[in-house]
């Protein structure tokens, strides 16, 4: 809670825990590879953290990852100018992403879980319908990409900025 960490080589801010976790207030812009990185065995909650230009062109960029083999809670976060937003891993999780501002980004959530992840209620950014773009890697269009098995449900968007 509370920590800024910037510049670093690979991650900003990386837990990796047998049980539960939790990250909130921090700040973690321009490091390597991860803003945030939460690897957890159990629950995973991620509210209030600012991860901006994050990683090195070659290896990619992840504001906030979230790899968790139970719930995973990502509220309240703003998530801008990385090359994936939020990044949803885990066969067997359930994520909610809600009340973020995740824009600016070329995709701004990607879900390699196997299952539903609840998008909604996020501010994408200002133009246009004020929704994610349609999520081809590669373009910047703030999209929302499904690589698993799971789904991702992304409407209602919020048109305001939180």
């Amino acid at each position: 809670t509370g920590n800024t960490a910037n510049g670093n080589g690979l991650f900003g801010i990386s837990v990796e825990s047998g049980g539960n976790a939790t990250v909130t207030g921090n700040t973690a812009n321009g490091n390597g590879l991860f803003g945030i990185s939460v690897e957890s065995g159990g629950n995973a909650t991620v509210t209030g953290n600012t991860a901006n230009g994050n990683g090195i062109e070659e290896w990619g960029a992840i504001g906030i990852l979230v790899n968790s083999g139970g719930d995973a809670t990502v509220t309240g976060n703003t998530v801008t100018e990385n090359e994936v937003g939020v990044y949803i891993a885990g066969f067997d999780v359930k994520a909610t992403v809600n009340y973020n501002n995740i824009f600016s980004n070329t995709v701004g959530l990607q879900n390699d879980s196997g299952k539903e992840v609840n998008a909604q209620n996020n501010w994408w950014g200002p133009g246009g319908t004020g929704g994610p773009g349609e999520g081809k890697v590669g373009e910047e269009n703030n999209g929302v990409v499904n690589n698993g098995v799971g789904s991702t449900t992304v409407f209602p968007w919020s048109k305001v900025k939180f």
